[in-house]
C-alpha cells in the first residue's frame, strides 16, 4: 500500500503510430493530481524497444504498468515486471476492438485445411505467435481496463479472471477546433464517410455490407436528382479485396461514386467535409471513429451491433439499422436524407455526448479512481 502523500508512478507501454493513439490514455493521466506517468512506445526494432523499456523502468521505478493491448506490448510489460520490478501490478488496457471474433476466427483459421499461399502462411504463423503471447498476457496480468460493459462481458466469457478485476474506463477524445451543429446537405452531391481498419474480417464484412446496400439503394432509384459519394478511409489485409469488389461494379451505378483513400494519417478534413457518417462492423467494442464522428457533428447511421448500443442511442446521437436487413437500412437512410431536424438533433447531441462523457477531464477522474484502487489492491 502506498503512502497517501506519494504520487503513484505509472509506466505506460503503447505502440507508436502515426495517429498517436497513446494520447487517449496519456492525456487524462497527465491531468490527474495523484499520478505521475511516463510512456514508452514500441518501435519496429524489438531489441531496441526492450532496452529502452528496461532503462526507463530502472530510472522511473514505476508502481504499476499499463500495457495498451496484449501480444508484444503486454508480453513486454510482464517480462519487465519479472526481470526488474518484481510483483508490481501489470494492467492490460484493451481498446476499441472486440476480442471474441479475434479468438474465434483464430480457432477457425487454425483448424482450416487446404493450401495456403506463402503470404497467407506467413500471416498464419505471425497470428499464431501473437495469439500465444496474447493468451499468456490475458492469463498473467494483474487486472484489466476495458472501454465498455460489452468488452467486459467478453473478457468474463473468454478469460479466467482468477480473482482479478475488470475496470471500465472509455478512451478520451479531443477535437482541436470548435464545432457547430451542421446544416443538412441540400446540394447536388451528398458526401458519406466511413473510416475503418480493414485488417479485421469483421470490419471488412460490415463495410462490404454498407457498400452493397448503397449500390442497391441507388440502383432502385431511392436517390432523387442527387448523387452520393462514399468516401472510405482505411487500409489493411482486406483492402485489396474491397478494391476488387468496387472495380467490378464501378460503372453500374451512375448515382454512386466510391472513393477509397487507403490509410489516412489525418482524417479530419474528411470528417469536416462529410454530410453523414456511416459505419457497420461485427468486430468492435468502442471504435474511436464513432466518437470522432460525433465530435465533428456528423449525423451517424450505424448497424445495431450490440456493443454500439451501449454508447450510442437510437435517434438521439445516431440512427441504427438492423444488421443484414436492407429494407431497414433503406428506411433509415431515407429518414436521414429527408429529415433535417433529425440530422440537426443527432449533430448537437453527438457533440454534447463527447464533451460531457469523453473529454480528457471526465476520463481523468475515472482513471485516477481506478489506478488508486489497483495500487491499494492486496497482492
Amino acid at each position: 500500500m502506498l503512502n497517501k502523500n506519494t504520487k503513484i508512478k505509472v509506466l505506460v507501454i503503447a505502440v507508436k503510430d502515426d495517429r498517436k493513439r497513446f494520447k487517449f490514455l496519456m492525456k487524462p493521466l497527465n491531468i490527474t493530481k495523484t499520478i505521475e506517468s511516463e510512456v514508452v512506445l514500441k518501435m519496429k526494432s524489438y531489441p531496441v524497444f526492450l532496452v529502452r523499456l528496461l532503462l526507463k523502468a530502472v530510472r522511473f521505478k514505476p508502481d504499476l504498468i499499463i500495457a495498451v493491448e496484449a501480444d508484444i506490448i503486454g508480453f513486454s510489460a510482464i517480462l519487465l515486471n519479472k526481470l526488474i520490478l518484481r510483483n508490481k501490478p501489470v494492467i492490460l488496457r484493451s481498446g476499441g476492438d472486440s476480442i471474441s471474433p479475434r479468438l474465434t476466427s483464430f480457432r477457425t483459421f487454425l483448424g482450416s485445411r487446404g493450401e495456403r499461399s506463402f503470404k497467407e502462411t506467413l500471416r498464419f504463423y505471425k497470428d499464431r505467435i501473437l495469439h500465444t503471447l496474447s493468451m499468456y498476457v490475458y492469463d498473467t496480468c494483474s487486472h484489466f481496463i476495458v472501454v465498455n460493459n460489452s468488452h467486459a462481458h467478453e473478457f468474463q466469457k473468454f478469460i479466467n479472471l482468477k480473482n482479478r478485476k475488470i475496470f471500465i474506463v472509455p478512451q478520451c477524445l479531443t477535437v482541436e477546433h470548435p464545432n457547430r451543429p451542421r446544416k443538412c446537405a441540400t446540394k447536388d452531391t451528398i458526401s458519406f464517410l466511413t473510416v475503418t481498419n480493414l485488417r479485421y474480417e469483421g470490419k471488412y464484412r460490415g463495410l462490404l455490407e454498407l457498400v452493397r446496400y448503397l449500390q442497391r439503394y441507388v440502383s432502385e432509384g431511392h436517390v432523387k436528382k442527387r448523387k452520393i459519394v462514399l468516401q472510405i478511409c482505411g487500409d489493411g489485409y482486406y483492402y485489396s479485396r474491397l478494391l476488387d469488389h468496387i472495380n467490378t461494379i464501378a460503372d453500374k451505378h451512375n448515382g454512386l461514386r466510391i472513393r477509397c483513400h487507403g490509410y489516412v494519417r489525418k482524417p479530419s478534413p474528411y470528417y469536416s467535409n462529410a454530410d453523414l457518417f456511416m459505419y457497420a462492423s461485427y468486430f468492435d467494442a468502442l471504435p474511436n471513429v464513432l466518437l470522432e464522428a460525433q465530435a465533428y457533428g456528423l449525423p451517424i447511421l450505424v448497424n445495431d451491433y450490440l456493443p454500439f448500443q451501449e454508447f450510442l442511442t437510437d435517434h438521439w446521437n445516431a440512427v441504427f439499422y438492423r444488421s443484414g436487413d436492407f429494407e431497414d437500412f433503406r428506411a433509415k437512410l431515407d429518414e436521414l436524407m429527408t429529415n433535417a431536424n433529425l440530422r440537426k438533433r443527432l449533430s448537437a447531441n453527438g457533440m454534447k455526448n463527447i464533451m460531457e462523457n469523453y473529454s480528457p477531464e471526465t476520463i481523468a477522474v475515472k482513471l485516477e479512481r481506478v489506478i488508486n484502487e489497483i495500487s491499494n489492491y492486496p497482492r
